[in-house]
């Protein structure tokens, strides 16, 4: 294993914890502040891997990631999602798309969605996103991409066993 693909996986691991963290977060900008900074690492690790259209896309998705924190304008979040697409342009092949389709509805959950809703798309986006790092070479990334996808299940499922926690107390009480 040569130097440049021991740091790009090195990278990616860093990029795994802090994007499982994220996931678990308990308020949305939480999940947003550590989306960001995993995208930031990523598109380091991509950019060494040669995954240009991912890396792209990552630097996209960390400035799309900061407008959302500060506005949910239907505008804004449209002119982000042409952005999104704009690497499209550089694909080289059908897998390229993938990134791109995840990227898209991540958009519309930053932008519009609650924490909760945020929560499914973060789901379906790593869904879309995994394969195309295995497809590259980028395992640990892979890994990245299944343990958020695995900690936002688990935060999915945590917050409904407590929203059904809190309608039976409700319930006692009445």
């Amino acid at each position: 294993m040569d130097a440049t693909l021991l740091i790009a996986n090195g990278l990616g691991l860093l990029a795994a914890l802090t994007g499982i963290i994220a996931a678990r977060s308990h308020d949305k900008r939480g999940i947003m502040i550590g989306n960001a900074l995993a995208n930031i690492i990523l598109v380091l690790q991509l950019g060494l891997l040669g995954a240009y259209v991912a890396a792209l896309l990552n630097i996209v998705n960390t400035t799309r990631i900061l407008a959302a924190m500060r506005t949910s304008n239907t505008a804004v979040m449209l002119f982000f999602m042409v952005l999104t697409c704009l690497p499209c342009l550089a694909m080289a092949s059908w897998v390229d798309a993938l990134p791109v389709l995840g990227s898209l509805i991540s958009t519309y959950g930053y932008f519009k969605l609650d924490k909760h809703g945020m929560r499914y798309v973060l789901v379906g986006m790593n869904l879309l996103w995994a394969p195309v790092m295995v497809y590259y070479g980028a395992y640990i990334t892979a890994i990245h991409y299944t343990g958020v996808l695995l900690s936002a299940t688990y935060a999915i499922i945590r917050d409904h066993r407590n929203i059904l926690n809190s309608q039976a107390v409700a319930r006692d009480v009445l």
